[in-house]
Formats: structure tokens, sequence, C-alpha cells
């Protein structure tokens, strides 16, 4: 009985060692490339779900907010301007302008990024500037202020409000010098709230998004 060939063997009778070389050379990268396309489609598939399911959770995040408008204010929208004319002084405005000249400070602060150069020690005006002035029925503060919108989602024991937006969540305190609006505030309005920069900043102003 004869021994059968084996298949190796018989394709090496049946081709050229030369011949077998180029066909694996041409089809090995051939290959290759089917299996690198397949699994590069393969990434860019979970890549993409995974897009698509974090966008959905953020979008399920935001949904819960019911506000119009979230985060800080431009200094634009809460404070007032004041054109420096010639022989102001910071003393001089605090008085006019705020009727009280221990405000010099706070002025300054709030000028501070767009007039770097005034201080206590240089209180030097130019006529032309346009400063920022808080409105004169307002507690006196540091100056360095921000107004907050969002959303009152708690209203704690203790008295704390948390305000709340989709990328930021802040805790107030109203006090006895706080200007509240005319209604109280509840769990689900939508405020903005003027305060001092800082976890445990004063809450200088409170008033109701429109």
């Amino acid at each position: 009985m004869e021994q059968s060939e084996n298949p190796q063997s018989l394709l090496q009778r049946r081709l050229p060692a030369k011949t077998v070389a180029v066909i694996l050379f041409i089809l090995l990268p051939i290959g290759g490339f089917y299996l690198g396309m397949t699994y590069q489609k393969n990434i860019t598939h979970l890549s993409q779900s995974a897009s698509q399911e974090v966008g959905q959770q953020s979008v399920n995040s935001q949904s819960k907010f019911v506000c119009t408008q979230y985060g800080i204010s431009k200094q634009s929208e809460y404070l007032q301007k004041y054109t420096v004319k010639s022989g102001d002084t910071l003393l001089s405005i605090a008085k006019t302008q705020l009727h009280d000249p221990s405000r010099v400070t706070e002025l300054i602060n709030l000028n501070s990024d767009a007039y770097p150069s005034l201080s206590i020690k240089t209180p030097f005006l130019e006529t032309g500037w346009v400063l920022y002035v808080p409105d004169k029925t307002w507690t006196p503060s540091s100056g360095n202020i921000v107004e907050i919108k969002g959303e009152v989602t708690e209203i704690q024991p203790n008295g704390k409000w948390v305000l709340q937006g989709p990328e930021f969540a802040s805790d107030l305190k109203p006090l006895s010098t706080t200007i509240l609006p005319n209604r109280k505030v509840k769990v689900g309005d939508c405020i903005k709230a003027i305060r001092e920069k800082g976890t445990e900043g004063n809450l200088i102003k409170v008033s109701f998004l429109q």
C-alpha cells in the first residue's frame, strides 16, 4: 500500500520554491491590510458609540435644569459705569457715586483687571477712563465680587441655599444686609446672586432671572 504524500510536500513538488515565495510576498501584505482595516473599523465604531454615550449622559445631566441662564455674568451686566472727568479722584468718586469715602479700596479691586496700575499708593486716574462702580445701595464689600446665575436646588435647615447649574454648584447664605427680592425664594427658582468671591463670600444681592 502506497503512503500518501504530505500536502506541503505535494505543493512544493508542484510549485517551484520561488513561485511560492512570490505568492506569499503578494498575499501576506493584502491579508495584513485587510486585518488592519477590520481592526480600525471596529475601533472607530467603539469610539463613536462611547462618544454618543458620553454625549447622551451630558444631555441628560443638563436636561434636569430649567433656567434659561447659568454661570458667571460679565461685570457690565451687574455693575454701573462711570467715565472719569478732569479733576476726579478715587476719593471724590467714592464720595459722589457711593456716598461713602471709605469705599476707595472697593473701587480699586473692581477695576484692577482693566487698570492694574490702580492702588492705594498710585490712585491716579486719567480722564476718559471707564470705571465699574457698584450700586450705592449695596452693602460695602472688598470689591472682589461676582454675579452667578443658576437654579436653587436646595434650601438647607441652616438657611443656606444651593445654587446650581450644569457645570457648577455654589452655597449662598443670605445675611441681614443681603438685598432680597420681594417674594420668598424657593427651590426651583432661577436667580442671580451677587456675592464676594470665595466659599464663604458675603451675599450682597439676590434677584430673580427674567
